[in-house]
């Protein structure tokens, strides 16, 4: 019984660490073409969010944080290291799909492909998926609960 349970930590602190950075987009919009974008990475225990470019945009920093139009590129920098990007900007086609790439604190990075309209200004949030390893705890758990109800019956 000890070497399973050894062997479940072992598996679920692997789970744990392994676990890559998924940033949270939201946008508001007047409906009219103007929008504000949220990028938010708060909550990952792994990496933080460093900056963005978006690609083929003229944007407007909201906040603290740097940013920067290149050419037909936005860059914007998390220097206040709080995790959230906030920028606005304006387009003219009613569908606007927003892409780019975001580059996290210990250097890795990621494209990023984010569509939205003007019909709809507020998504809805994606769906919470439960991380494996607070799947595995659960299942360690109800063994445990299983294997103490076997044994009581066992003594009976």
């Amino acid at each position: 019984m000890k070497r399973v349970i050894g062997v479940v930590l072992a598996v679920m602190l692997g789970f744990s660490g392994s676990a890559a950075a998924v940033p949270i987009f939201s946008h508001t919009t007047d409906g009219l073409g103007n929008y504000q974008i949220t990028v938010d990475d708060r909550g990952d225990l792994t990496t933080d969010l460093a900056n963005l470019v978006a690609n083929n945009i003229f944007g407007t920093v909201i906040g603290t944080d740097d940013g920067v139009n290149a050419g037909v590129d936005f860059y914007i920098a998390d220097i206040n290291l709080d995790d959230l990007l906030q920028f606005s900007f304006s387009s003219a086609s009613s569908v606007t799909n927003l892409t780019g790439t975001i580059e996290y604190a210990d250097e890795t990075s990621e494209a990023f492909n984010y569509s939205f309209n003007d019909s709809n200004p507020n998504p809805d949030p994606p769906p919470s998926i439960p991380e494996p390893s607070s799947l595995l705890l659960m299942g360690v758990g109800l063994v445990g609960l299983g294997a103490s109800r076997l044994r009581k019956t066992k003594k009976s």
